[in-house]
């Protein structure tokens, strides 16, 4: 193989590259020049060596273009950045398309040059991440390592899902888009910068409250379920919606509490990774708490309560699920660890903790929505 500033050839003896096409864009290195003058390159995630007919300094990246394939492969260096990427054919998926997309998401077919995707196969889902914007306004997109442009308009995720539709005679992908990307970007990126914890429990829960007495886990799960945040899959479904917390907002024409709620949704679907959701109490001597369901690095369940107490202060509950046994740590103001000694609950262990401020950093959803929302990203 050869590589120039010009045409870039590379003999390929080894039949590491048989299956690259005619016209694949890709990127490569130097690893290092050797002896009798050729050059060691990676090209693919594999090592050939190559002739070239300028020189390179090691580890140099280039991005080049197949101009030949076969055993004698010949590539062309490009020069300027934003021409070194193919460019997906994108199109309208058809209406009897026969692929099941997730509910409710729109679909559009990418059409690549066949083999681009290394091991792709029919039927296989990936995640197609938008590194940035590029000046002509097409998105560059990486799946699984291999880049390329298409134009998909605004986004409001960094992250599109994809299935492998076809694989000859070109590669085809399904590119799902989520309702939520049917939105207006700037809109939605605008009521998420709105969101507020403390707006929140201001105008909500005026349908019902909680007496953490006889609280109990379902007692939890049913006020999360009727904070509004399932308000509208309640509806598709046709379940019952009367004690739904948007669905008060709607019939007594509470706008504040419709558009907070609203941006609680918002903020919980671009979070991804769990639940945020608030409880409302009845106690005057407990304020309302915040709570978050996220899951850890193992896949297992963490919930996160922060709410004060007029007697022990501000108080913070990790509280996870090991197996069969729930790890409860309850970190206060107050030192409350010989109260918690007397507490029996089966198949719990409780400890308790000095609380720290810097727990309350879970609460901090903008951050974590500000890493999937498309649309800030960088400009070549």
């Amino acid at each position: 193989m050869k590589i120039g500033s010009g045409q870039l050839g590379f003999t390929d003896q080894s039949g590491k590259l048989l299956e690259l096409m005619e016209g694949e864009k890709l990127g490569g290195s130097v690893v290092r020049r050797m002896n009798n003058g050729m050059y060691l390159i990676n090209l693919k995630g594999r090592q050939v060596t190559a002739t070239l007919d300028t020189e390179l300094g090691d580890s140099t990246r280039f991005r080049a273009q197949v101009v030949r394939s076969g055993s004698q492969v010949e590539l062309k260096i490009i020069r300027n950045f934003e021409d070194g990427f193919n460019s997906a054919l994108v199109k309208p998926a058809p209406a009897q398309s026969g692929v099941q997309t997730e509910d409710g998401a729109d679909a559009v077919i990418f059409r690549l040059l066949k083999g681009t995707i290394s091991g792709a196969k029919e039927g296989d889902t990936l995640n197609l991440n938008i590194v940035r914007t590029m000046a002509d306004g097409l998105k560059l997109l990486d799946a699984g390592g291999y880049l390329f442009k298409a134009d998909i308009g605004q986004t409001v995720l960094n992250t599109l899902k994809a299935q492998i539709i076809k694989t000859d005679p070109f590669l085809e992908l399904m590119v799902m888009k989520t309702p939520i990307e049917n939105l207006d970007p700037l809109a939605v990126k605008t009521e998420v910068g709105k969101f507020d914890f403390a707006a929140l429990l201001k105008n909500t829960g005026k349908f019902s409250s909680l007496s953490l007495l006889d609280l109990t886990p379902d007692d939890i799960k049913a006020a999360i379920r009727n904070s509004g945040i399932f308000f509208e899959n309640k509806l598709a479904n046709g379940e019952q919606v009367s004690g739904d917390e948007k669905f008060r907002a709607y019939t007594e024409g509470d706008v504040p509490a419709r558009e907070t709620v609203t941006r609680l949704q918002l903020v919980n679907v671009l979070m991804a990774d769990g639940l945020v959701s608030y409880l409302k109490t009845k106690d005057e001597d407990v304020s309302d708490a915040l709570v978050r369901y996220k899951k850890d690095d193992k896949g297992d369940g963490i919930m996160y309560i922060s709410l004060e107490f007029s007697k022990i202060g501000k108080t913070f509950i990790i509280a996870r699920q090991i197996r069969d046994v729930f790890d409860i740590l309850v970190k206060s103001e107050a030192d409350i660890s010989e109260l918690l000694k007397s507490i029996d609950v089966e198949n719990a262990l409780i400890r308790w903790k000095k609380y720290e401020p810097k727990d309350e950093a879970v609460f901090e959803v903008k951050k974590d929505t500000a890493q999937h929302l498309g649309g800030f990203d960088a400009t070549a």
